[in-house]
C-alpha cells in the first residue's frame, strides 16, 4: 500500500534486438530485463541478474518507515483474509529477473540465462511463444512462468522460496531440472499447471530429490496478484502429458481432464475425470 519509485534495470521496446552477455545486479526496486510495447525478434544470450532478499519476519520488525506507516497492510489478502504482511515467507527487493509485457510480444528467445534473487526470475506470459534454453532460476519467489506456446528446454532451478513454475498456456512444452535446494521459508506449491496440449518433464538434478513434500498442482492458477502469502485459484487443465521424474507429490484437481500423468512421486488427491495416472 505504500507508493513506490521503480528504479528498473533494462528495458527493450523495439523489434529485432540481440542481448549478449549483460550482467545486473538490481539494488532498487524494478525490473531487471523488461519488454514492452509490441517488441519482438529477441535474443538474450548469456545474460544474467541478481536481486537481493529480505525476509517477512525481519520487514515486520521496523519501527519507521513506509510500510510501517501503513501498519504493514498488503493490497491482496493472505490465507488467512487478513491484508497484512505475514510471517514465514522470504521476499525480493526488486522485481522480475526477466519480463514481457504484451500478449503480442513474439519470438523471444534466452539462451544460458540466469536470474538470482528476484521477485519472478522469467516471467513470460505471451500468447507469442518464448523458447528458453539451458537456463536457470536460483533463489528466486517464482522461477518460470509462461503462457502459450513456450518452450523450456534443459532448463532448471529450485523452489526454495517459491514455486518453480506456474503454467497458463496451452500448447507448452517444459523440460525441467529440479535442483534440490530448501530452506524454512513457506512455500506452498512446487508447480501449478492448467490449461491445454502442454507436456511437462520434471527431472531430479544429478539424482537427488528434494525432502520437503511440496506439492505439484494440477488444475491450480497461480494466487492473485502473484503474491506468495494469498491463496491460489483453479484453471481447468486438459490433454496434459506430465512425466514427474522426481519424488514430489502430485495433486489432480476436479478438472483434470483427458491427461496422461506419470509420477514417481505420490499422487496425494484424484478427483478428475478420464486420466491416466500412472506410479514409476
Amino acid at each position: 500500500m505504500i507508493r513506490h519509485q521503480k528504479h528498473s534495470g533494462f528495458l527493450i521496446t523495439g523489434s529485432g534486438i540481440r542481448v549478449l552477455d549483460v550482467k545486473l545486479y538490481m539494488r532498487s526496486f524494478g525490473h531487471g530485463f523488461f519488454i514492452q510495447k509490441s517488441a519482438g525478434d529477441i535474443w538474450f544470450e548469456n545474460c544474467y541478474v541478481e536481486g537481493e532478499l529480505r525476509t517477512t519476519d525481519d520487514i515486520m520488525k521496523e519501527i519507521n518507515g513506509p510500510a510501517f506507516d501503513v501498519n504493514f497492510r498488503t493490497w491482496t489478502a493472505n490465507r488467512q483474509g487478513e491484508y497484512a504482511v505475514t510471517p514465514g515467507y522470504m521476499k525480493s527487493l526488486c522485481e522480475e529477473g526477466f519480463r514481457t509485457y504484451n500478449q503480442d510480444n513474439k519470438n523471444i528467445t534466452f539462451i544460458n540465462c540466469t536470474a538470482k534473487n528476484t521477485r519472478g526470475g522469467f516471467e513470460l506470459r505471451t500468447n507469442g511463444g518464448v523458447r528458453l534454453e539451458n537456463c536457470t532460476t536460483i533463489g528466486t519467489e517464482r522461477a518460470y512462468w509462461v503462457g502459450n506456446g513456450a518452450v523450456l528446454k534443459n532448463c532448471k532451478g529450485d523452489a526454495n522460496y517459491g514455486p518453480l513454475l506456474f503454467l497458463e498456456g496451452n500448447d507448452v512444452e517444459v523440460d525441467l531440472t529440479v535442483v534440490p535446494g530448501e530452506s524454512d521459508r513457506l512455500v506452498h506449491s512446487f508447480i501449478t499447471v492448467q490449461g491445454s496440449n502442454n507436456k511437462v518433464l520434471l527431472r531430479p538434478y544429478e539424482g537427488e530429490n528434494r525432502h520437503q513434500p511440496l506439492p505439484l498442482f494440477i488444475d491450480y492458477a497461480h494466487p492473485e496478484h502473484r503474491e506468495s502469502m494469498s491463496p491460489y485459484g483453479q484453471g481447468k487443465c486438459t490433454n496434459l502429458y506430465l512425466m514427474n521424474e522426481t519424488t514430489i507429490p502430485v495433486v489432480i484437481g476436479e478438472e483434470v481432464e483427458e491427461s496422461i500423468i506419470e509420477t514417481k512421486g505420490e499422487v496425494i488427491e484424484n478427483k478428475g475425470r478420464d486420466n491416466k495416472v500412472k506410479r514409476l
